[in-house]
């Protein structure tokens, strides 16, 4: 321990306070958070941020019944918790909506198999049915995601050959998948 008398001596009564809390009510502090949880956090996220709420708010040593008062300290937790999250989702919908910024979703593995499986069918459609600058065009662009002036760069031609080549080899490959 500190020296008595620094800056971090009640801090750390604070932080020891807190734990003694937690030590003796644990099991009743993860059982309220369990069953009136209506977050998406989980429930050990939630009893580390209401653990580190006791220490910023510490509990009045006079409590007559600390369960009780444990209960409607949980409570107004999990209530300030859902407000954040909402407000924080709100903001990130907002954001999404003012910069046209989609937030990706997790995709399952078989899914990404999928999606990755049917892009290089795609890619080997376009590579057996087009000319080779139209395909390293078409492939720089939408498969590496380079801008058109970035290809123009890496094929060593101009930005007007590079969007006649994604133009025409495009309404090629259109062409050949109304075929398939």
């Amino acid at each position: 321990m500190l020296e008595s008398g620094t800056k971090t001596e009640p801090y750390l009564k604070k932080i020891e306070y807190a734990g003694e809390i937690i030590v003796e009510y644990e099991d009743f502090i993860r059982l309220i958070i369990r069953t009136q949880n209506i977050t998406n956090m989980s429930e050990d996220d939630l009893f580390q941020d209401f653990y580190l709420s006791l220490i910023a708010k510490p509990a009045p040593e006079n409590v007559r019944n600390m369960k009780s008062f444990l209960y409607k300290a949980i409570i107004n937790h999990l209530s300030s918790s859902c407000q954040r999250i909402r407000a924080y989702e709100k903001k990130i919908a907002k954001y999404q909506k003012n910069y046209n910024f989609k937030v990706n979703k997790i995709e399952s593995a078989s899914a990404l198999l999928i999606r990755e499986e049917t892009n290089n069918n795609i890619f080997e459609l376009i590579k057996k049915n087009t000319p080779n600058k139209k395909y390293m065009a078409i492939v720089l662009r939408y498969r590496d995601g380079y801008s058109i002036k970035e290809v123009a760069d890496k094929m060593g031609i101009k930005y007007t050959s590079v969007t006649r080549y994604l133009s025409t080899g495009l309404r090629k490959v259109r062409h050949c998948i109304g075929n398939v």
